[in-house]
C-alpha cells in the first residue's frame, strides 16, 4: 500500500484525495478512466464550470460525474463506469477491461498475453515486455524507441 501523495489532481483517485493508503494498480485503473472519459467526451470528468478547487476535488472524491447526452456509446459508458467507480475494491483493473464488449469493437486489437521471458510461440519470434508476451514487430519498435 502505499501513502504518497502525487500526480495531477485531475487524475487523482478518490482515495489519494482522502489522504488514504491505497494500491497504485487501483489508482491507475481510475486515471485510465478518466483518460477515457476525457478522450470520448472531450472534457474532465470531474472539471465543473465553476472552477473552484474544492469542490472539483468533492466531485472526485464522491465519483460524481455525469455524461453529456449522446455522446459515448453504451458499452465505452460501462468500461469507464466500471473504472470510475469510487470504492478500490469495487473499481475494474485495467487488465479486466479487455472482456469488455467495447474492446472487442472495430479496431480492437488481441489480448495480451502473458509468457515467461523464455517463451517463444509459433508464428514467429515473440517476447515478454512488461509482463505481456509480444510480437516479433512490437519488439522491433520498442527497441527502435529505446534507442532514441
Amino acid at each position: 500500500m502505499l501513502n504518497t501523495r502525487c500526480g495531477s489532481e485531475s487524475f487523482a483517485a478518490p482515495e489519494i484525495i482522502m489522504a488514504k493508503s491505497y494500491d497504485g494498480r487501483d489508482t491507475d485503473s481510475w486515471a485510465v478512466g478518466v483518460v477515457l472519459y476525457a478522450l470520448i467526451v472531450g472534457e474532465m470528468p470531474f472539471d465543473g464550470e465553476d472552477g473552484e478547487r474544492r469542490r472539483k476535488m468533492m466531485r472526485i472524491a464522491k465519483a460524481q460525474y455525469s455524461f453529456p447526452p449522446d455522446v459515448g456509446s453504451m458499452a465505452v459508458r460501462n468500461v469507464i463506469a466500471k473504472l470510475l467507480v469510487r470504492d478500490p475494491a469495487k473499481r475494474t483493473r485495467v487488465g479486466d477491461i479487455w472482456d469488455e464488449v467495447w474492446m472487442s469493437g472495430p479496431g480492437a486489437v488481441e489480448k495480451p498475453t502473458r509468457g515467461s521471458k523464455e517463451e517463444r510461440l509459433e508464428g514467429g519470434r515473440k517476447k515478454v515486455l512488461d509482463g505481456f508476451l509480444v510480437d516479433g514487430e512490437t519488439i522491433d519498435k520498442v527497441a527502435l524507441a529505446e534507442e532514441a
